[in-house]
């Protein structure tokens, strides 16, 4: 079962409301959101729910946030923030979810945008991401084409060597 949750990008908490409830009454969940306005809304919200004493809000860059936690403290990191940081925050969750635990990361269709290889910006950034958590040695991924499309990642540890 999920104990501890991590998500990258929480906006106003929706998706943190849900991942809280399947993680069941004794879960936890660390939010991490750059926007204080977004934050301290995240943070009323679960006082209003009751769940205030199972989430805690990381605010600030995403990335710093990450890369002070402690290797292998997550069941599952949920990745849905600035788009061209997504290698960066997959590889600090390869290293902070637990080996067989799971990392997604959402909206990798870009609406569909992925698919013109004349695209900038988001979606060109989305398809070096798809293409780099597939390659990732610390995970294995796959995509799959759920809403905005979604990569699965789970985590292996050891890597295995270069072939």
């Amino acid at each position: 079962s999920i104990g501890r949750a991590i998500e990258v990008g929480t906006f106003v908490g929706i998706s943190a409301a849900w991942m809280l409830d399947a993680l069941g009454p004794d879960g936890r969940l660390d939010a991490l959101e750059l926007s204080k306005e977004h934050a301290e809304a995240t943070e009323t919200w679960f006082t209003d729910l009751g769940l205030a004493d199972r989430l805690n809000v990381h605010r600030g860059p995403a990335i710093d946030s990450l890369r002070g936690l402690d290797d292998d403290a997550y069941d599952l990191c949920y990745i849905d923030a600035d788009k061209p940081a997504y290698p960066l925050y997959l590889d600090e969750a390869a290293r902070i979810v637990r080996p067989g635990g799971a990392i997604v990361a959402d909206n990798v269709f870009s609406r569909g945008l992925v698919a013109d290889p004349e695209a900038t910006g988001n979606p060109a950034a989305l398809r070096e991401f798809t293409r780099y958590a597939l390659s990732h040695p610390g995970v294995d991924t796959c995509v799959l084409p759920i809403g905005d499309g979604i990569t699965l990642s789970i985590v292996r540890r050891p890597p295995l060597p270069a072939p």
